[in-house]
């Protein structure tokens, strides 16, 4: 169950850091400077979708039981398998991504359309 429930068709979600791929160049750079070229599509880790989104990532919800998915369609593989792996990596358009801070919590969030794909791995 999530602390944080998203609406409006958002998804509830955390990002999944990127292997850094550090420069050797000789010229020195804070480390808290973002450098380069932000990829375009990235991967997070699905937390939980709010109930207007679409039935498919409604579906993935942590409290959706397992028989309420099954629609007899494509879907139901990655469905299945997203669950049954415990773990649901989404692939999304990173600058889409919003950060969200109440209270000293930071949410990332980012909504359905989004969403390029589900990555089953």
């Amino acid at each position: 169950m999530c602390k944080f429930k998203p609406f409006n068709k958002h998804v509830l979600v955390q990002k999944i850091a990127e292997v850094e791929n550090r420069d050797l160049s000789p010229v020195l750079i804070p480390e808290d400077a973002q450098v380069g070229e932000l990829e375009r599509y990235g991967l997070v880790k699905f937390i939980c979708a709010a109930s207007d989104c679409d039935s498919f990532l409604r579906a993935l919800n942590p409290e959706t039981p397992t028989w309420a998915t099954q629609r007899g369609t494509m879907d139901d593989v990655f469905t299945t398998s997203a669950i049954t792996n415990g773990s649901i990596t989404l692939v999304v358009e990173n600058t889409m991504v919003d950060e969200v801070k109440v209270k000293d919590k930071k949410f990332e969030i980012v909504h359905q359309n989004y969403i390029i794909g589900i990555l089953d791995e």
